[in-house]
């Protein structure tokens, strides 16, 4: 959209985050409030975010519920995080992300923690809800089984810099880093470059301005202070080097 996020102030990213962009992190149970109903955790953001009344905010929380798969939205609206599995957990973090309406969905590993039936299950959501809101998926993950079988591009990252991105036939049947052909050959579960060709379709792009980026990254760097104490001296840690990607709608 043309919005620089490096230079953005306080007030503009706060409505970036969880408003036009969402995040679904990797563990529910240290991202959900234990002591508030997963019901009124989406409400929250829903009200923040689209400025609807009290019956209002419920009922589209209902819905969100119904949307990732609670069998029962009505009366799980109310439920605690601990009265659910870890895979209800993690639609109800999905929830929260979505209750903003975003454009962009960054999914940090969302299936590591999860047993390889209820993996597949969340994936399948995502790519649902990827498919019926018109939105994007960042999808962060160490699996190349799960990145062929669900995303579109891939970009292979090492020691926080971008190596060698491309559209997904392509990187997996002929790679060009030496890296990434590494990678592809020491996965266990990486399928081959005919099993690739049988991912889950893209979301159609929607129409109007389908030409434009969603989400434009250019060099960019992210460094944070680490250790040090009474004795010791803070070091700083580079986590991502010169990254630049391009998100386009529906992808």
């Amino acid at each position: 959209e043309g919005r620089d996020l490096v230079t953005a102030d306080e007030p503009t990213m706060l409505k970036v985050r969880g408003g036009a962009i969402g995040m679904i992190f990797q563990n529910p149970t240290s991202h959900l409030d234990p002591v508030m109903r997963v019901g009124e955790q989406i409400a929250e953001g829903i009200r923040y975010h689209q400025g609807l009344g009290p019956r209002e905010v419920r009922a589209a929380a209902v819905d969100i519920l119904e949307q990732v798969g609670f069998p029962d939205p009505r009366r799980q609206y109310d439920g605690y995080p601990h009265e659910f599995s870890g895979g209800m957990r993690q639609r109800a973090m999905i929830g929260v992300a979505l209750s903003s309406n975003p454009k962009i969905l960054v999914a940090d590993e969302p299936t590591t923690a999860l047993d390889v039936t209820i993996q597949a299950q969340i994936l399948r959501l995502l790519l649902d809800i990827r498919d019926r809101r018109g939105l994007s998926i960042i999808l962060i993950s160490h699996d190349l089984g799960v990145v062929a079988q669900t995303c579109d591009r891939i970009a292979v990252m090492r020691e926080g810099r971008l190596v060698e991105q491309g559209e997904k036939r392509a990187l997996l049947s002929a790679p060009r880093h030496p890296y990434t052909r590494a990678l592809i050959r020491s996965h266990p579960s990486m399928p081959d470059e005919h099993a690739a060709a049988g991912a889950a379709p893209r979301a159609p792009t929607p129409e109007g301005g389908g030409s434009r980026p969603l989400l434009e990254i250019n060099n960019l760097h992210v460094r944070f202070a680490s250790g040090g104490g009474l004795f010791a001296r803070r070091r700083t840690v580079s986590a991502i080097n010169g990254v630049s990607l391009t998100i386009m709608p529906g992808e």
